[in-house]
């Protein structure tokens, strides 16, 4: 029989649970395809887990949100999720990590020039493609886009 994370008094009841729950420091949920389907409406499954997630905080188990999403395209979800806590975000399958409580950029990763030069290249090989960069910046204060040709 599964244990509800949500009966914490059940969890302090059996000892070996919670022994092994004590080893668990972080879990780092994925968004899209993982937690989230390919539903429109995913509002139940958050509360869902947003409440599973504060009965972890109890157990000093922190929650963490890494995703491909940008920050304005996961920063609804994130707060309903596990609010504002001192864990980053993941953002850009992990190019990008943000501060959660003040949304500031703590690291930021680029594909270098050379890459995207080689990468071009090989794609030329194979297919007809019109090269165009696109790079914008995303975050709370700020959208800018950029494309270069």
């Amino acid at each position: 029989m599964p244990i509800e994370l949500n009966n914490l008094n059940m969890i302090d009841k059996h000892e070996l649970i919670r022994d092994r729950l004590s080893l668990i420091k972080l879990i780092v949920m994925d968004l899209d395809g993982t937690v989230l389907d390919n539903k429109d409406d995913y509002a139940e499954e958050i509360i869902e887990l947003s409440k599973i997630c504060l009965d972890l905080s109890k157990l000093d188990i922190f929650s963490m949100v890494a995703t491909g999403r940008t920050l304005n395209g996961s920063i609804h979800i994130i707060d309903k999720l596990i609010g504002e806590t001192s864990i980053p975000i993941i953002t850009y399958n992990g190019s990008l990590v943000i501060h959660n409580e003040n949304k500031l950029t703590l690291d930021q990763k680029f594909i270098s020039l050379n890459s995207l030069k080689e990468i071009i290249s090989i794609c030329k090989e194979y297919i007809d493609l019109k090269t165009l960069f696109y790079y914008f910046e995303d975050n709370i204060i700020s959208y800018k886009e950029y494309v270069i040709g």
